[in-house]
């Protein structure tokens, strides 16, 4: 995801689009969330 694309973002975001935002996949991302670790609110 490019600067811009980060820019244009709205305040809340899926998981997965804040995810691909990181660099995680899917699986990683709920992964995380599950286990209280994904790196955002």
């Amino acid at each position: 995801m490019s600067h811009d694309e980060l820019l244009a973002l709205p305040t809340t975001v899926s998981i997965e689009t804040a995810a691909r935002a990181i660099g995680l996949g899917r699986t990683r991302a709920y992964q995380l969330a599950r286990q209280g670790s994904f790196p955002a609110r």
